[in-house]
């Protein structure tokens, strides 16, 4: 091969290897515009939602706003915050609660005080760990032509007050005369022999009120706020709101939870302790907040009827849902009258309390929403880094040997070599 040859196949070894380094970065700036684009201008995956604890929880009755505090954390999503997810059990019947808690078909319970304490008396194993009430839910209203007729005053003294009644006729469900009478005998007085008490079931009481069967009623809700806001009535007696000290600051409705599940699951009882104390402060700190937390839990309730019922129920929400075994015996003593109440002779009443389940539950900060989970994943600026990088790699790899291969080319012949 001639100089002349030899050189002329040297330029063509050198255009061919120039060809193939642009094709090859034409190829890589391709691949990396498309990697750049489908990773650092594509939208982020959503986030998956963080798995929940599903707790069965029963509830005698499942729209009843003596549980105000239970319904403000559910609607606030105070027990969502918590990981956990309320699956509520309702029976058909609210005496039935107690057949359920018994064969143990939710491992917590939202109860009164009569089943609770049954649960109780027969050793059933469940443990009380927080306070949904703390004064008595039932109050006294009157006919506002009563009312006025007898020129009476809801400002007076209590005494006063339900002297008042003297001779007139009080609406009452058959549980609650106990409580009635525990009223009128907190000041010294028979309500047996100063009014005249009309037994209605709760059901019937508005249509004995409206059918003027009765001139008063000793009820609570839902039967309460339709006697307020649908038929006339006037407060006279507000026990929800402290007006009688003896049967005020007291262990009323309760959470409850097996005691095996307690033992398995405290975090989770704990939490939904928490999810409480923080369903309590909310219905003294902000009620219309409580309205729209309520209004999502129960969606079914009449926002004017829940709006009297705040207001009226607010003073008997506990600060804290703080419990301890020397509320039962007052429960016990104000138990229904048309049921032969149990005997708590003997029991181990620690055994059925656990007041350690709020210390955990207040000793740490309210549990924030849990953050959404992830993919992990490069951020996608770095992956365009990363791209950019590697084709700059192969880039110089590419020059340096196109470089190099020029630099060990031999030199050009000189003009006498060429013709000789």
């Amino acid at each position: 091969m001639t100089g002349t040859e030899h050189s002329m196949s040297r330029r063509t070894r050198t255009s061919l290897e120039a060809a193939m380094v642009t094709r090859v970065l034409h190829r890589l700036s391709f691949i990396a515009l498309f990697v750049v684009l489908a990773f650092g201008l594509a939208r982020p995956a959503r986030a998956a939602e963080p798995a929940h604890t599903p707790v069965r929880v029963l509830v005698p009755d499942g729209d009843n706003l003596q549980y105000l505090a239970f319904w403000a954390a559910q609607g606030a999503g105070y027990f969502a915050d918590e990981g956990i997810d309320i699956d509520l059990l309702v029976p058909e019947l609210p005496a039935q609660a107690i057949a359920k808690a018994i064969a143990g078909e939710a491992p917590v319970a939202v109860l009164p005080p009569p089943q609770y304490l049954e649960l109780i008396a027969d050793r059933v194993p469940i443990v009380l760990v927080a306070n949904l009430l703390r004064n008595d839910p039932i109050n006294l209203v009157v006919r506002r032509s009563v009312f006025e007729q007898r020129a009476m005053n809801a400002a007076a003294p209590l005494r006063d007050r339900l002297m008042s009644l003297q001779g007139l006729r009080v609406g009452v469900a058959p549980g609650p005369p106990t409580r009635l009478r525990a009223l009128f005998s907190s000041v010294g007085l028979d309500a047996d022999s100063l009014v005249k008490m009309v037994i209605r079931h709760g059901k019937d009481q508005n249509d004995a009120f409206e059918r003027d069967e009765c001139d008063a009623l000793f009820a609570h809700t839902p039967y309460l706020e339709k006697a307020l806001d649908d038929q006339d009535a006037v407060m006279l007696v507000d026990q929800s709101g402290g007006d009688v000290p003896a049967l005020a600051m007291r262990q009323i409705h309760g959470l409850v939870a097996r005691r095996e599940y307690l033992d398995a699951h405290r975090t989770t009882i704990v939490g939904m302790t928490r999810a409480l104390a923080r369903g309590e402060k909310l219905v003294h700190a902000d009620l219309a907040a409580t309205e729209e937390a309520v209004m999502r839990a129960l969606p079914s309730l009449e926002r004017r009827h829940l709006h009297t019922m705040l207001r009226v129920y607010q003073p008997a929400v506990p600060e804290t849902p703080v419990v301890g075994t020397d509320g039962l015996a007052p429960a016990l003593a104000l138990f229904p009258a048309s049921r032969t109440p149990p005997s708590l002779e003997g029991i181990p009443l620690s055994d059925f309390v656990d007041s350690t389940v709020l210390a955990e539950a207040m000793g740490a900060q309210p549990a924030p929403r849990p953050p959404a989970a992830r993919a992990v994943r490069p951020p996608a600026s770095w992956l365009s880094l990363s791209v950019g990088a590697f084709v700059g790699l192969v880039v110089y790899v590419l020059l340096r040997r196109r470089g190099g291969s020029h630099d060990h080319q031999e030199p050009k012949p000189s003009a006498s070599s060429r013709t000789g």
